[in-house]
């Protein structure tokens, strides 16, 4: 088997009613009781690798018109999970739970291989921050009873049907917290932890967030990639095949004026050897030294062939297929 960028199925298209919904303006653009903070301490903390989006750009709005929708796809690939879930659901339980949302991020661990081919496999939570004023209710679209709660709030459960990397089908669990949050994890535990974490966040004065996070939070799409020891059992499934010792971290940026995906890599002088393999393996812009132990490289989203070259920076984070 062999690992490739992800493929373009693994995304599956909005209804047009999420789009109308969200270009629509009855509902302020102000977070609820969670924060962007909030949110990317915990998660940067729980799981290795962390993403965020702005729900417009989820859907597509003026900003991200211009953008090739191949590319615009790639870029969407951390979310696919989370979107196959609510699809599953309906069509008005995905536009209603986007126009309510402000944020969205995804988070992963536990990289492994699929049985036979397919997508890698991995633990994953996505929180989607809501507006404030939202009376979203997520749980009136699933049926059947709560499998549990965490205080007073109720958990619901969902199933996702079987695919060629999943031939089980995935068991999903819902949790809406302080009106503000809706949790949706494969892992039970994952998500009571996390919803636990985020309560607990509220009462933290200084925010433990990564070095990297200046650089981070003036995005409206970024990922970030913690190298945390012990190292992946496979590493092919994580993405690291071209990732040498003292890696400390991976980044990435849309930028949108310039319309280019920003790719960094962080961690020790040594790291030159693997910035150049990434360059040769994934067809990336060479990588240039930016500073001390720090190496980056832009893709152009608009050249022809981006979107694998997007592609293959999203396997980076773990989110490639065996083909």
């Amino acid at each position: 088997m062999t690992l490739h960028a992800r493929a373009l199925s693994c995304w599956v298209a909005l209804p047009v009613m999420a789009v109308l919904l969200l270009q629509a303006t009855a509902l302020p653009k102000a977070p609820g009781t969670f924060t962007e903070v909030t949110v990317a301490m915990v998660l940067c903390r729980r799981f290795e690798t962390t993403f965020l989006s702005s729900a417009e750009i989820l859907s597509g709005d003026a900003q991200t018109a211009s953008i090739p929708s191949t590319s615009l796809q790639a870029i969407r690939i951390p979310f696919a999970e989370l979107i196959s879930a609510l699809k599953v659901v309906g069509d008005e339980a995905t536009a209603v739970t986007l126009h309510n949302a402000i944020q969205v991020f995804g988070a992963a661990k536990n990289f492994r291989p699929p049985p036979h081919l397919g997508d890698v496999q991995a633990q994953f939570c996505y929180v989607v921050l809501l507006r404030a004023g939202s009376d979203l209710d997520f749980s009136k679209y699933l049926k059947g009873d709560p499998v549990s709660h965490l205080g007073r709030d109720p958990i619901v459960t969902w199933r996702l049907p079987s695919t060629e990397s999943k031939p089980a089908g995935t068991d999903l669990f819902e949790i809406e917290i302080a009106h503000s949050a809706i949790l949706i994890s494969n892992s039970l535990d994952d998500l009571r932890e996390t919803a636990h974490q985020l309560e607990d966040s509220e009462k933290t004065s200084v925010p433990n967030l990564p070095e990297e996070w200046n650089q981070l939070d003036k995005y409206d799409f970024w990922g970030y990639r913690a190298y945390v020891e012990p190292a992946p059992e496979n590493r092919t499934a994580a993405g690291m095949s071209d990732i040498g010792p003292g890696a400390k971290a991976l980044t990435l940026v849309l930028n949108l004026h310039s319309q280019t995906c920003v790719l960094r890599l962080i961690g020790n002088p040594e790291l030159e050897t693997s910035a150049t393999k990434l360059t040769l393996s994934e067809g990336f812009p060479p990588f240039a030294h930016i500073s001390n132990g720090v190496w980056g490289t832009e893709i152009p989203l608009k050249k022809d062939g981006s979107d694998e070259a997007v592609f293959g920076a999203m396997a980076l984070f773990g989110f490639g297929t065996y083909l």
